[in-house]
């Protein structure tokens, strides 16, 4: 089993993840998970359908309680803890869904406000406005974008959009739900380019959890590569790709076509 840590022990880590085990009825999920994501750094969750990564990313924000083990962020354990205390835990990440997961019926303005308005009721509307203004123009969105709906902009747009509003609350660690998936290659280099901004400005701590493996080798610092609910190996882009273990070999064949 890889033993999923930084490089530098001097680096602070953000999520830490120790011996986690999930079970649905009789089917194992996750079998033992160990992770350390590095406060700062990107890291790509890497397998394929089925591996359990959307089930090891819901546990990182609370969302499900391990059978076993512990789920640290930023220096908590998540396991004991109750609804309110999660609540506030998870105001400490921001989410990028697959699809963006914009409000429809609301224009671009209103779906990067709405996190605001939900939570930080002591801002004025003055306050909101700018703040909503300085995350487009740090997604490289113009102003003219605000008055628009969903509906009116390219699938890279709508990303841009989803992750203003994902790092509006100014979060520490921002997750991203396969968002390349679905998308032609100059939309996913697009992507790739947002992703590595975000974590450039905002020095966040990035997880990105995907399928994608040439995505994963541009916007990764680590990668932690999972099959069948455990973690078979971790460590920068090149130590993948020179791998041998066998299932990651394949997998690197698949997209890569090498021996």
């Amino acid at each position: 089993m890889a033993t999923a840590a930084p490089e530098s022990a001097a680096e602070r880590p953000m999520i830490q993840i120790v011996n986690l085990h999930k079970m649905f009825g009789e089917h194992k999920v996750l079998t033992g998970i160990n992770l350390t994501i590095p406060e700062g750094k990107t890291c790509v969750i890497l397998g394929g359908s089925g591996s359990g990564k959307t089930v090891l990313m819901k546990h990182m924000i609370g969302l499900l309680k391990p059978d076993e083990g512990q789920v640290i962020v930023d220096g908590e354990d998540l396991v004991p803890l109750g609804d309110a205390r999660l609540e506030q835990i998870r105001r400490k990440f921001g989410m990028v869904f697959q699809a963006a997961a914009l409000f429809d019926s609301m224009t671009v303005y209103e779906n990067v406000a709405f996190p605001l308005r939900e939570h930080r009721k002591e801002l004025s509307e003055e306050q909101i406005r700018a703040l909503v203004r300085s995350k487009l123009e740090l997604m490289s969105l113009p102003p003219s974008v605000e008055a628009k709906f969903p509906a009116d902009l390219s699938g890279g747009m709508r990303k841009r959009v989803g992750l203003a509003r994902a790092v509006v609350m100014e979060p520490k660690i921002v997750l991203y739900d396969e968002p390349t998936t679905g998308l032609d290659p100059i939309t996913t280099d697009s992507v790739d380019e947002m992703i590595l901004a975000a974590q450039a400005r905002l020095k966040v701590t990035s997880v990105v959890i995907s399928h994608d493996i040439a995505s994963a080798f541009n916007v990764g610092d680590y990668i932690a590569f999972l099959s069948k609910g455990l973690i078979i190996e971790f460590g920068p882009p090149e130590q993948l790709r020179s791998s041998e273990h066998p299932i990651v070999k394949n997998f690197l064949q698949t997209w890569f076509g090498k021996n």
